[in-house]
């Protein structure tokens, strides 16, 4: 996404809801309008215990704290936002190589991005492939007074889906988020994307709000 979280599936909602108003990196700058809504998942609700993961799910899925400085992981987390952008849920075409080379430059250093990528045996010979992106950023609830982390993209490779992958890069999310002390994790989805909303809310996640978006 864009700040465009969705794990990467066919479209099939209709409903109505949402825009949002903000600049987002890794992407063209070009501008028009997508429905969105605004989930989040609060932490240190009474009696609101966060959702465990089932291990038969996730326990084939490695994940890792990206570092883009590595050549690997800067190439896989170029595989993976480049998927996304082109799919369903994305812009529908390849990013420009200049773009992705200038988000790893950059995100390498961006003091506040958190990024997990994951991992998955291969199906053809088991060699460990890259199967996701959760590319994320700091921020600050003034309400709560406590710092937030907002998932700015979530994708998994359309051959990784079903295989619990989506579910682990968001779990790592929420765990990095309690040990950083934060009050909650932020994330959007597309209102037509049944496949993302599920997911988000089997975990806990509600949605908050509407909002607008202005492509620059």
């Amino acid at each position: 996404m864009s700040l465009m979280c969705a794990v990467l599936c066919p479209p099939r909602w209709g409903a109505a809801t949402v825009i949002r108003l903000g600049a987002e990196i890794c992407e063209q700058t070009l501008c028009f309008h997508r429905v969105r809504t605004r989930v989040s998942l609060l932490s240190g609700q009474k009696g609101k215990p966060s959702p465990k993961l089932s291990s038969d799910t996730v326990s084939m899925a490695r994940i890792v704290l990206a570092d883009l400085t590595d050549a690997r992981h800067a190439a896989d987390w170029s595989t993976c936002t480049q998927a996304y952008a082109s799919g369903p849920t994305g812009v529908r075409r390849p990013l420009p190589e200049d773009v992705l080379e200038r988000s790893v430059k950059a995100l390498a250093s961006w003091p506040t991005a958190v990024i997990f990528l994951a991992y998955l045996p291969g199906e053809e010979d088991g060699t460990e492939q890259v199967a996701g992106v959760a590319s994320c950023f700091r921020g600050w609830g003034t309400f709560a007074g406590r710092p937030l982390i907002n998932v700015h993209d979530l994708a998994v490779l359309p051959h990784f889906h079903r295989r619990g992958v989506g579910k682990a890069l968001l779990q790592a999310v929420i765990d990095r988020a309690k040990t950083e002390g934060c009050g909650k994790v932020t994330l959007e989805a597309l209102t037509h994307n049944t496949g993302a909303l599920e997911l988000y809310t089997g975990l806990g996640f509600t949605s908050q709000m509407a909002f607008y978006e202005l492509r620059l």
